[in-house]
């Protein structure tokens, strides 16, 4: 509607957006939330109801504006740690640059393992102190008009909840960021970008408000430094007003030794298999468990494809096919350019079954609908990644190997072959294979 009608609104609302930026002051009404509980099972409890916040689309349109302005004041606030609300990052970044760490560190002869330790912070969006984020926007030196204008975006809020037709009595908001919202996610990625570890011999990844920790456990020292981060973690989101889930967090050992013997953290157990934005990592530094609970999620939604193949189109078919199926086969696919063939073959013969359902068995011999491989688009978004992060500005520029003045690059030392199939050595030598070829 609002683009329907731009020639006619475009004026009045850049006259309120203006005064609005200038007086530092947001119209009580927009700072109104409504939340729509959506059940997250048929029968749900008070506790299965997921909220969702639904903030005025008026709003939203001048919150653009303000991050196209202030993003990139916003970004240099994230810090080294934040993959979450980056151009050009994702999920997949997060778990390379996790991948990359513990793999290099386990081949050095004074590591007997690592530790990665997942956090997960109560209902964070909605508890931040709205005090540590006005401290973060002065030191990413916004300008003063601006702040003021954001000190009242945080402050004044309301929300009620919407059912049907019916509300009720608005409640004060009194800390987090508003869910929903368009400069929400940034203004808790800056907050985020407080964390320092830099001074002890760890890895941190944090993905929006998903928080990982990677500790590498050395031979013949006490190894105090995991404990320490530890409670540096626990001291952190306490100060933020962040407290933590203690519930929900997890601890994987991975190592190289039969006799390890992991740090342990109170309140924190150990697991065998651990899923970190939507990855599963094991014990085994394999990618065995994970491929297997693709398949398992996959042949459920293949079946569910299969049971309304009378019923739709071929080409309808695909689409579906590619939401629901190709989508989570292809889930953080860079990641795993390194997978065994036994892995890859297991994934390949998803596809092999909804390409025999959908033609019948001339299935091999049918052009039109004839799918590239997994292999092969692995390999190209892999091979994308890798360009991508050559760019000074990408998350993971710092993680590229160098490059001679030939042009190729300089393959990292590895002596496992679980590093020898990690990210950025595999790429390396594709990379090579490939500039050789030209």
């Amino acid at each position: 509607m609002y683009k329907e009608a731009s020639h006619l609104l475009a004026e009045p609302l850049a006259t309120i957006f203006n005064q609005s930026l200038s007086d530092g002051v947001i119209p009580s009404r927009w700072k109104r939330t409504a939340v729509v509980p959506v059940p997250k099972c048929p029968r749900p409890c008070l506790n299965d109801l997921r909220q969702i916040s639904l903030l005025p689309v008026t709003f939203k349109i001048l919150e653009r504006f303000v991050l196209k302005f202030l993003q990139d004041k916003l970004l240099h606030g994230y810090g080294a740690h934040q993959y979450g609300f980056r151009p050009k990052s994702s999920t997949a970044c997060a778990n390379i640059a996790l991948h990359d760490f513990y793999t290099k560190t386990l081949e050095e002869p004074d590591v007997l393992g690592v530790q990665i330790i997942t956090y997960d912070f109560a209902k964070a969006f909605d508890k931040l102190k709205f005090n540590i984020i006005i401290t973060r926007l002065i030191q990413c030196k916004i300008p003063a008009k601006l702040l003021a204008w954001f000190q009242d975006y945080l402050r004044g809020r309301q929300q009620f909840v919407r059912i049907g037709l019916t509300e009720s009595q608005p409640l004060p908001i009194t800390s987090g960021v508003p869910q929903g919202s368009i400069l929400g996610p940034y203004l808790f990625s800056v907050v985020t970008g407080l964390f320092d570890v830099s001074h002890l011999p760890c890895k941190v990844t944090i993905y929006a408000d998903d928080f990982t920790l990677c500790v590498p456990v050395f031979r013949n020292q006490n190894n105090s430094h995991v404990l320490k981060v530890h409670n540096i973690v626990c001291n952190w989101s306490q100060t933020i007003g962040l407290p933590l889930n203690i519930k929900k967090c997890k601890m994987l050992c991975i190592s190289r030794k039969k006799n390890f013997e992991p740090i342990q953290i109170d309140s924190v157990p150990i697991v065998n298999e651990l899923k970190i934005l939507g990855v599963t990592f094991d014990r085994k530094c394999n990618w065995n468990a994970h491929v297997n609970n693709v398949l398992r999620g996959a042949s459920r939604r293949l079946f569910l494809i299969r049971m309304i193949k009378q019923y739709v189109k071929k080409d309808d078919l695909i689409t579906i096919f590619n939401g629901l199926v190709r989508s989570i086969l292809e889930y953080c696919s860079p990641l795993f350019i390194g997978l065994s063939k036994g892995n890859s073959d297991k994934l390949e013969r998803v596809l092999r079954r909804f390409h025999r359902f959908l033609c019948g068995d001339c299935y091999k011999l049918c052009d039109h609908h004839n799918f590239d491989s997994l292999a092969l688009r692995r390999k190209r978004a892999a091979l994308k990644l890798f360009q991508q992060a050559f760019t000074k500005s990408h998350i993971l520029h710092t993680l590229i190997p160098r490059v001679s003045h030939s042009g190729r690059v300089i393959l990292p030392v590895s002596r496992t072959n679980t590093r020898l199939n990690s990210f950025f050595v595999k790429m390396s030598q594709i990379f090579n294979e490939d500039f050789t070829r030209k």
